[in-house]
């Protein structure tokens, strides 16, 4: 109880030290709550950021191929992958028409194609001496009807 003069000041002080706890608490509780948010729309700016990420793939045919000035080698075997949306870009720079796998580019024109559907092609090439390349578009690593269902059986070998 404040009965007298100082006891009246350390009550007068004790209810503003509890004011000033609670002020205190409800600026750290903003804070808290602003931290919080800006860590989840950066976590989300980050998710969707990779989801849009798309990878090119780009393979240029130099100009002079077909008359022999210039030689170019070019993979085998063109792996893609449908879950990071990749694009294969061929760009032919050369005067002359040529295959590339699935792909005929003409001369001075570039095609581009991102597949929607795994699949395995051998088609011609012109580049290589057995006058085949192989194309292998992989499905997505993941799916979002399987999260929570745990790894495919392969994995648990």
């Amino acid at each position: 109880m404040c009965r007298d003069w100082r006891s009246f000041q350390n009550c007068a002080n004790l209810g503003s030290s509890k004011k000033h706890f609670w002020v205190t608490m409800q600026k750290r509780r903003k804070v808290w709550v602003s931290l919080s948010l800006m860590i989840l729309l950066g976590l989300g700016w980050l998710a969707y950021a990779q989801w849009q990420a798309m990878r090119e793939i780009r393979y240029v045919i130099p100009a002079g191929v077909e008359a022999g000035r210039t030689t170019v080698e070019f993979p085998a075997e063109i792996v893609l992958t449908i879950g990071l949306r990749d694009t294969i870009v061929i760009e032919n720079q050369d005067e002359a028409t040529h295959a590339f796998g699935p792909f005929v580019v003409g001369p001075h024109s570039t095609v581009t194609k991102r597949f929607r559907n795994p699949l395995v092609y051998e088609g011609a090439c012109t580049f290589h001496q057995d006058q085949f390349m192989k194309l292998v578009v992989n499905p997505a690593p993941w799916s979002f009807s399987d999260w929570g269902q745990g790894p495919p059986d392969s994995e648990l070998n």
